[in-house]
């Protein structure tokens, strides 16, 4: 039996785990921050910490083994105080021990033991988040132009004298003949744009035609979409499990659901979780509001450490 395993699932849902005669465990949240000097980000995180005074037992660690180990109060606390004594005597011939994936214990100078924690994050919501680095953004200013603009120069325009009088007569002539070819191009122009608007107009309707005669092409309807409305909700839409336990023997997890069953629960094995364990449910829902009233139900009635699992 693994208990330092059993501690460290623990501490992912509860802020304290008393090991009765030994000390507690303590997860400590610490909310996400920058590192403006170095370009660093941290995530939210829960850190754990050890109080070596707190050693009364508060009945979380002797709940949970019976539950994941399929054990009685007795023998739950027999294993507790075994526990215990490995630890104390491991430290008392190597002044060091370690608890994978929560910390490692040292005592200095024979006298103060030190607890230093392992870098794992407890906090489920910032599961698979890591610290990470990002440069600072450098910026290009454009730079500023100090050369002289040239001074514009204004062109000094001589004044021209008056032209002879026989200028004047082609001049109106020019005039005259200006405007005819004026009134002769407005008039092509407008012939122009009434016949494009004639031709785009019997356009629109070769196009309108072609569309009505596909329409009304189709000769065979389409087949009618029948909506069938689900009768009965089937097993597997049952997605959301009243965790009981977990047991790495598959015995002890058949033994738990025997002993759910005779309690009148529609207990049912939920597969495995990713430690390798056999979970038992007490049952399972489809409906999240139904889930969740019946987690309330069987917390305040039968198991204060019954979680919900949806999968």
């Amino acid at each position: 039996m693994n208990i330092s395993l059993h501690i460290k699932a623990l501490l992912y849902r509860h802020d304290c785990v008393v090991v009765p005669g030994f000390g507690a465990f303590l997860a400590q949240y610490h909310s996400a921050k920058v590192d403006a000097e170095n370009h660093l980000f941290f995530p939210p995180s829960r850190k754990i910490t050890f109080n070596a005074q707190l050693k009364n037992n508060d009945g979380l660690l002797i709940k949970h083994l019976e539950q994941e180990e399929a054990l009685n109060y007795a023998e739950a606390q027999k294993a507790i105080h075994q526990y215990v004594d490995d630890i104390n005597l491991a430290l008392t011939n190597e002044n060091k021990l370690q608890f994978k994936g929560i910390g490692t214990f040292i005592y200095q100078n024979n006298e103060q033991l030190v607890f230093q924690p392992e870098e794992n994050n407890f906090l489920l919501s910032s599961f698979g988040l890591t610290n990470f680095k990002n440069e600072a953004l450098s910026r290009d200013l454009p730079k500023q132009q100090n050369e002289t603009q040239p001074t514009k120069l204004i062109p000094f325009i001589e004044k021209e004298k008056s032209p002879p009088n026989y200028l004047k007569y082609a001049a109106v002539g020019l005039i005259s003949l200006g405007l005819a070819s004026a009134f002769g191009l407005n008039w092509y122009t407008t012939k122009v744009e009434k016949h494009n608007l004639y031709v785009q107009k019997q356009a629109q309707q070769e196009v309108q035609n072609t569309i009505e005669n596909a329409v009304f092409s189709i000769t065979e309807p389409l087949p009618t979409l029948q909506i069938k409305k689900a009768a009965k909700i089937i097993e597997s839409e049952k997605h959301m499990h009243i965790i009981a336990g977990a047991f790495r023997e598959e015995a002890n997890a058949l033994k738990k659901l025997e002993q759910l069953q005779q309690q009148g629960f529609d207990a049912r094995l939920v597969g495995k979780n990713k430690y390798g364990l056999h979970q038992v449910a007490f049952s399972s829902y489809a409906n999240v509001d139904e889930a969740k009233l019946a987690l309330r139900e069987i917390k305040n009635n039968q198991l204060p450490s019954a979680w919900l699992l949806i999968d």
